[in-house]
């Protein structure tokens, strides 16, 4: 057993797999499988930080399930999972190989050796593993601000895209100052070509990529850059190993001399802003929900030339704002800033705290904002035997910066560290063990806890630290988002003579 600084649950939590049986912090739970999307057919293996489904046999440790997903490396995935957990990962030798993940038998292992020394003609060249591309280098801020905002300049946003954020409360002004913008369909190629002669870098721009070939090593191509006419085909990897009279010869990977762009996946793009206004990253949301995801970076960490995206948290508002909200997610976090005028801290996930140190010491050391209020989803709040488990905080219901033209929340709650309920004087791997104990009605353990260290996180520098809880219309209402659409429609309502109570108000269909 090797010792990670993560465990398979916040892998599960990062790829925001679907749960459908937990059997408790530290033991066994099933999720929808992302490979053959069965539900609840997949396995995670709490104690030994392994995974296998049920219906498809896909298995492997919890560094294998990230990688496979992303189709990344083992290194490749640990780093990136320590990046969006804010781990320090200078020590990564357990991610090097499958062995690390406690996955593999050595029976396993010798039948895969056996199988690669039999493929061709028995040639042991055919058992040799490519060279690996050397790590990509991250372009600097600017360059990628400059790459992406050009990038998004030549885009458009589709009618249907345009339609689902209109009915999440943005108006048209709202949509054209966030830059959403619909992925491509087609012509990705043709957009590095413009870009560079625009004069954009795109190396080590995440997302952005060398293609590579395979061609026969006795060809005598010159490492770098690939001579189309003296290249007349590429490797058919189906006809590798048969025998059909073609000698096997030894491949090597070479660059054709273009750039692409890893946008094969239809849905919109999300800027994501750093305290600095740059633009730091680019996500896309899904037109459909694959492998259990429904948003994904623009990344190219896995291939030539390309860098990783990693997590970085997105800032929208005012930068001198006293109140800042933290929320998961920068569409929920644009929604919420459009309709309310606050200011807000996205992270990418409940538990993706990493970029949260750089800000919140950025908001210390210049002595900006004084209060920060955790504003994660509703089902943070957990309902055990009809009582709500959360903090019983002081109520502050004028929750308007003194400002007339921002909405508020129902309430806001004080982090005063009181013990009723004992969550917060216990470790959240105790506390979580001692709710599930408990029939936990309603309400998501794993967000809750998340709640909880962020919390733990913003009290650590120093700050005011609240938390946002509003009437979640049994689950209807469950973001912030949710919250501030439900209240300007129900003004709407009201002010159109309809006699129609908040509580009975709910936001328009939206896909998350």
């Amino acid at each position: 057993m090797y010792d990670f600084p993560f465990t398979i649950r916040q892998v599960a939590e990062i790829l925001h797999l679907k749960i459908r049986h937990d059997k408790g912090y530290g033991k066994n739970m099933d999720v929808d499988c992302p490979f053959c999307d069965k539900k609840g057919k997949m396995n995670l293996n709490a104690y030994k930080n392994v995974f296998r489904c049920n219906y498809c046999g896909e298995y492997g440790g919890m560094i294998a399930l990230y990688g496979k997903i992303h189709g990344l490396r083992n290194g490749d995935a640990y780093k990136e999972i320590c990046g969006i957990l804010g781990i320090d990962n200078q020590n990564s030798d357990n991610s090097d190989d499958e062995k690390s993940s406690g996955q593999c038998s050595s029976s396993r292992s010798v039948s895969i050796r056996s199988a690669q020394t039999v493929v061709g003609s028995g040639s042991m060249s055919q058992s040799r593993r490519p060279i690996p591309p050397e790590p990509p280098k991250r372009a600097d801020a600017q360059t990628i601000h400059q790459t992406y905002s050009t990038l998004l300049s030549m885009l458009s946003l589709s009618e249907p895209h345009r339609d689902n954020l209109l009915s999440r409360g943005l108006s048209s002004d709202d949509i054209v100052k966030h830059g959403y913008k619909s992925v491509p369909t087609f012509g990705q190629q043709g957009l590095c070509d413009k870009l560079m002669q625009a004069g954009c870098i795109i190396e080590g721009v995440p997302g952005f990529y060398k293609e590579m070939i395979e061609v026969d090593d006795v060809m005598g191509v010159n490492e770098g850059v690939a001579d189309s006419s003296r290249i007349k085909d590429t490797v058919n990897i189906h006809n590798v190993g048969k025998s059909d009279g073609i000698i096997n010869r030894p491949k090597k990977r070479i660059w054709n001399g273009k750039w692409n762009v890893k946008l094969n996946a239809p849905g919109i793009l999300i800027p994501i802003y750093g305290m600095d206004g740059k633009i730091a990253a680019l996500q896309i949301r899904l037109n459909k929900v694959f492998s259990g995801r429904k948003y994904i970076w623009l990344s190219s960490s896995d291939l030539e030339g390309g860098a990783s995206s990693g997590a970085p948290i997105h800032f929208i508002g005012d930068p001198n704002a006293k109140r800042v909200f933290v929320t998961e997610g920068a569409l929920k976090g644009n929604i919420a800033y459009s309709l309310s005028g606050h200011t807000f801290v996205c992270i990418a996930g409940a538990n993706n705290l990493g970029g949260m140190d750089a800000a919140l010491s950025f908001f210390r050391d210049n002595g900006i904002a004084k209060e920060i209020v955790e504003a994660l989803d509703m089902d943070k709040v957990l309902v055990i035997s009809g009582k709500p488990m959360s903090n019983e905080g002081t109520l502050d219901k004028n929750f308007s910066d003194q400002n007339p033209s921002k909405e508020s929340v129902d309430h806001v709650r004080e982090d005063k560290n009181d013990n009723r309920n004992g969550l917060n004087s216990m470790s959240p791997n105790v506390a979580a063990q001692n709710m599930m104990k408990n029939a936990v009605q309603k309400g998501n353990v794993h967000i809750a806890t998340a709640a909880r260290n962020l919390r733990d996180k913003i009290s650590a520098y120093g700050f005011i630290t609240k938390s946002a809880v509003w009437d979640d219309r049994e689950g209807l209402i469950n973001g912030i988002d949710d919250h501030f659409l439900a209240k300007i429609q129900s003004r709407q309502r009201m002010a159109c003579g309809e006699d129609i109570p908040t509580s009975t108000v709910t936001p328009t269909t939206k896909v998350a």
